[in-house]
């Protein structure tokens, strides 16, 4: 697959995320720990500049996260234990061929 958008849904520390912006990704990477996403901001910034540009890092709760997505090439891993309730709160989204949406 080539290198496109994904959602780090309850991204924890970043791991997804930082293995997909060091192969050429744009990550939205979304969790409500402070302290996860300190330190996988830590930990990109470590890794290089590259990596550090390609991901935007939010901190939120997912079951009250009011933002709309954007185009989605990707979904991290972890965001498919999660869909069937994602769904239910994100009653706007789309299922097609890709995922569709607006990022903020």
């Amino acid at each position: 697959m080539h290198p496109g958008r994904a959602l780090g849904a309850g991204c924890g520390q970043g791991a997804e995320t930082l293995w997909l912006t060091a192969h050429g990704w744009q990550v939205t990477a979304a969790d409500f720990s402070t302290s996860a996403l300190a330190h996988g901001r830590s930990i990109a910034k470590e890794v290089g500049a590259d990596t550090s540009e390609r991901a935007v890092w939010i901190e939120a709760d997912l079951a009250a996260w009011t933002h709309t997505l954007g185009v989605l090439t990707s979904w991290s891993a972890c965001t498919f234990t999660w869909l069937g309730r994602w769904m239910r709160w994100g009653k706007g989204w789309r299922t097609e061929s890709r995922w569709a949406g607006r990022f903020p």
